[in-house]
């Protein structure tokens, strides 16, 4: 955690970036679930690390090898959502699936 921390003061400070981007409303929601995704797969990456260091003192422990299994499917789960939220996010793919659909609409037209 205290590398993320570091990183964002370097990204936060006057040297690197004197104009702080701006987001729209828009482009803020849009990137909503790929940050949700990142968000669910830190969590349960910090969950399954904790799990682990505690099966590394007491492999013997039933419900913590419960917990190290249910935050390892989460972050399998997480990173399967964020996979998702990018190929369906991705830039110009609305308008590409579109284009594509009046095409083959027109050119089955042409056809008939």
């Amino acid at each position: 955690m205290d590398a993320v921390e570091t990183l964002w003061q370097f990204a936060n400070s006057p040297e690197y970036s004197a104009i702080p981007g701006k987001i729209s409303d828009t482009g803020r929601r849009a990137q909503e679930p790929i940050l949700e995704a990142g968000y669910f797969i830190i969590e349960a990456s910090c969950s399954m690390i904790q799990a682990a260091r505690s099966l590394a003192m007491n492999p013997q422990d039933p419900p913590m090898w419960e917990t190290l299994s249910k935050s390892s499917k989460a972050v399998s789960d997480s990173i399967k959502k964020l996979v998702s939220a990018i190929k369906d996010l991705a830039p110009g793919k609305r308008s590409t699936t579109f284009s594509l659909k009046f095409l083959s609409k027109s050119a089955l037209f042409i056809f008939q």
